[in-house]
């Protein structure tokens, strides 16, 4: 896939692999899912309003090397069973494993954070992660969780 530019509104599901550097733009009320590998230098921007989040799944988070930017949005890091806590240093969200013998302070994914010019986020005190059924919902903090979703305390550890 060449490298390309797209607004999308809607429902929008990307079925494959996206290697290349992409940048895609959800507006209010839209939707987007990737179910396979995205690449490093691909950015999805996410520009909802209170009334009508956007929102962003990704099928496999631990394949998504690209960047999420987001305002009034919903990210679901989907299939993420066993997440239990998270932090944020810089630009990159990490999310940690349950506290257990075998798992304690284990990352099971990774998620970069872009600001409104593409660059690396360092606002992490302004995220919420709430969790539902195995899947991560990323949020700004005010904004409602998803329905049924409890919030995710922050890992205590940096």
């Amino acid at each position: 896939m060449s490298a390309h530019t797209g607004q999308f509104g809607g429902q929008t599901v990307i079925n494959h692999a996206v290697a290349s550097v992409n940048q895609y733009n959800v507006g209010a009320g839209g939707f987007m899912e990737f179910t396979a590998d995205v690449g490093v230098g691909s950015i999805v921007t996410l520009r909802g309003t209170d009334a009508t989040p956007a929102q962003l799944r990704l099928d496999d988070p631990t394949d998504f090397k690209g960047a999420v930017n987001f305002s009034k949005s919903i990210v679901d890091l989907a299939n993420l069973a066993g997440a239990h806590d998270w932090n944020i240093q810089g630009s990159t969200l990490s999310i940690y494993a349950a506290n257990s013998s075998t798992s304690h302070n284990q990352v099971i994914d990774r998620l970069t954070i872009a600001d409104n010019s593409g660059l690396p986020y360092n606002g992490g005190s302004n995220l919420q992660l709430f969790q539902r059924a195995g899947d991560v919902f990323v949020t700004e903090r005010g904004q409602n969780a998803p329905y049924g979703a409890t919030l995710m305390l922050m890992h205590p550890h940096t």
